[in-house]
């Protein structure tokens, strides 16, 4: 699977296509009234890979409380798009972009790698076998990020939870700031607002290399255990065959970091 990601990486960094691997979110710096955020696609969260283009990028914003906003300017590096915003009020924001539709067309093996590394489902494994030995993926996705960051000492502040309404959606039970080692956490795995049983999550940690892959319950909750402190990244795609026998994906992420 290294072979692929590091393909699909050097493809974002081309601005071709952008790879089937993460893309996140990380809070450069905050304070008590400015932030900096480093928007990066790699396979070591949390540290930075290849830099998507700002000409990628759809609409991207922020929320707090009830005030919310769109970022407009990027700074464009090789490892990060960075983007700056001032920061009015106290909670946990909410910091997002999403990304203008890409394709990729993949080799039979490396649609295997593909599964394996996102966790897909038997049922998108038989449908896959199903179209036969002169089978071709091309694959057009769109992708979506998000990170949660307290602002201040404003404790567990529940206006950052709703759901953003893009066609994926990871959205935790509770604000994810508050999260220690110990503790769980619950997500609602949404596609257009509703759940989605069955739907692979992969968990990771600190650059560990360690994924954990939880299977969203009839309600469309994966719930998981939290182990370490640091930077953690949870991540789902939802793939579906067309009619034209192409496919077509929505991935997304979510992050946040676990104090001690």
């Amino acid at each position: 699977m290294k072979r692929l990601l590091v393909i699909m990486v050097l493809v974002v960094a081309t601005s071709s296509v952008a790879g089937a691997h993460d893309t996140w979110i990380n809070t450069k710096s905050i304070d008590r009234d400015h932030a900096t955020f480093e928007i990066s696609s790699g396979m070591n969260f949390p540290k930075l890979g290849s830099a998507p283009s700002a000409d990628a990028v759809a609409a991207s914003g922020w929320r707090l409380g009830d005030k919310a906003g769109r970022f407009k300017e990027f700074k464009q590096g090789t490892a990060s798009l960075e983007v700056d915003t001032r920061v009015d009020g106290r909670g946990t924001a909410l910091v997002w972009v999403a990304f203008k539709p890409r394709e990729i067309d993949l080799t039979d093996d490396e649609v295997n790698e593909y599964f394996d590394e996102i966790g897909a489902p038997e049922r998108m494994r038989r449908t896959w076998d199903d179209q036969g030995d002169d089978r071709k993926w091309h694959e057009t996705y769109t992708k979506y990020a998000k990170t949660f960051v307290a602002v201040g000492e404003a404790g567990e502040d529940p206006s950052c939870i709703p759901a953003l309404g893009t066609a994926i959606e990871l959205v935790p039970l509770r604000d994810p700031t508050t999260t220690r080692v110990g503790d769980s956490i619950v997500l609602r795995v949404l596609k257009k607002g509703y759940e989605m049983e069955g739907q692979p999550v992969v968990a990771e940690c600190c650059g560990s290399g360690k994924r954990t892959i939880v299977y969203a319950n009839r309600s469309g909750h994966a719930t998981f255990e939290i182990d370490q402190a640091g930077a953690w990244l949870f991540s789902s795609v939802d793939i579906v065959l067309q009619s034209d026998g192409t496919w077509a994906s929505d991935h997304t992420t979510m992050s946040f970091t676990v104090g001690k």
